[in-house]
C-alpha cells in the first residue's frame, strides 16, 4: 500500500489511489504508438497535429474527442460508424449492444459511455484500432545524464576570444563614461551675469592709426615704381628709335619739330588775346569792349581804375 501511494505521488494531478489511462494505436497490424495520459485531461484523435494522437485514416474528422474528461472520470465517445468491444460491469460487450441496452447516453450523433478504473476495450475506426485500459502509473523515467568528463561545464563551452572582446569593449566604454562624467565642462554665462570688473576687458579695441612714416614710405614706394615704369617706357622708345633707319629718324624728328613750332605759335596767339596782354597790345582808338584803351590818344595819364573795371582777370592758356 505504501508502494502504491509513492508511485501515485509521482504523477502530477493524480490522487494516491487513482490510475491513469493507457492507449495503444494499431494500424495495418502494427503498434505505431503507445501513450500514457499522466495528466487528467481529454484525449483527441484525428488528422490535425494538435491532437493528442495524430492518426491519418479515412473516416476520421480533423479532430475528435475519443476520451473526454468529465468531472473525476472518463467518458468514451463513439459513433455508429465505429466498432469495438468494451468491458462493462464484468462483461465484455460490443458497442452495438451497448447502444441497444442504453448503457451509453446519446448526445447528437455521438454516444457517451462512462468508464471506471476497471474498464478496458478496443475501438475500431477505419483501419485503426485503439486499445485502452487503466493502469497504475509507473514512476517517471529520469532524464539521461552524461558523465562530467563528457558533459563539461560553462567554462569549457565558452568562446574565450569573443568573451575577451566583449570584456575589452565594456571596460573601454566604462572608462570613457567615467571620464566624460568627471570633466569640468565650461558653462555658458549670460551677459547680465558677468561682473562689472570684467566689462572693461570685453571692450573692443579701436584700430591703431596708421603712422605718417608708413604713409610716406608707401608713397615713396609708389614713386619708385612709377619712375621705374617711366624709365621702362623711355628705354622702349629709345629701342624703337634705334630700330628705325636714318631717313625714318630724320623724318620723325622734322615732324616733331614742326608740331612743336605750330603748338608754340598757337599758344602765343591765344596768350596775346587774353587779359592784360590784350590791353597792353592795343593800338588805340575807339573800342566797343568794356575795357578802355590805355593807349588812347597816347595819353598815359587816363583813369586807370576806370580802364581796369571790366577786366575779369588774367587767363591761363592750357597746353594742347
Amino acid at each position: 500500500m505504501a508502494q502504491a501511494s509513492t508511485q501515485s505521488t509521482l504523477v502530477p494531478g493524480a490522487s494516491p489511489a487513482q490510475k491513469i489511462l493507457r492507449i495503444g494505436v494499431i494500424q495495418a497490424g502494427r503498434i505505431i504508438e503507445e501513450k500514457l495520459v499522466r495528466r487528467q485531461e481529454s484525449v483527441t484523435i484525428g488528422t490535425s497535429t494538435r491532437n493528442t494522437l495524430t492518426i491519418f485514416t479515412a473516416g476520421l474528422p480533423r479532430s475528435f474527442t475519443i476520451f473526454e474528461r468529465i468531472g473525476s472520470r472518463y467518458v468514451l465517445n463513439f459513433t455508429e460508424a465505429m466498432d469495438g468491444r468494451v468491458g462493462v460491469k464484468d462483461r465484455v460487450l460490443p458497442l452495438l449492444q451497448v447502444m441497444e441496452e442504453n448503457l451509453a447516453r446519446r448526445r447528437g450523433n455521438v454516444w457517451q459511455l462512462p468508464l471506471d478504473e476497471n474498464s478496458r476495450g478496443k475501438v475500431v475506426a477505419g483501419d485503426v484500432t485503439l486499445l485502452f485500459q487503466f493502469v497504475t502509473p509507473p514512476p517517471p523515467r529520469p532524464r539521461p545524464k552524461l558523465p562530467p568528463s563528457v558533459r563539461g561545464g560553462v567554462m569549457a563551452e565558452m568562446d574565450w576570444l569573443m568573451a575577451g572582446c566583449f570584456l575589452f569593449a565594456a571596460v573601454l566604454h566604462l572608462g570613457l563614461i567615467m571620464y566624460l562624467h568627471n570633466v569640468d565642462w565650461p558653462k555658458e554665462i549670460a551677459i547680465d551675469q558677468i561682473p562689472d570688473r570684467f566689462v572693461k576687458d570685453l571692450v573692443v579695441a579701436k584700430p591703431k592709426p596708421v603712422e605718417k612714416k608708413e604713409v610716406a614710405a608707401k608713397k615713396a614706394d609708389e614713386g619708385v615704381k612709377k619712375a621705374d615704369a617711366d624709365k621702362g617706357e623711355k628705354k622702349a622708345a629709345k629701342k624703337a628709335a634705334k630700330e628705325l633707319s636714318p631717313e625714318e629718324q630724320a623724318a620723325k624728328a622734322e615732324a616733331s619739330a614742326r608740331a612743336a613750332a605750330e603748338r608754340k605759335a598757337r599758344l602765343q596767339e591765344e596768350l596775346s588775346r587774353t587779359g592784360v596782354l590784350k590791353i597792353l597790345g592795343s593800338a588805340g582808338g575807339k573800342s566797343s569792349s568794356a575795357v578802355a584803351d590805355l593807349m588812347n590818344r597816347g595819353d598815359p595819364g587816363g583813369d586807370a581804375d576806370k580802364a581796369f573795371q571790366g577786366v575779369g582777370g588774367v587767363g591761363v592758356a592750357s597746353s594742347s
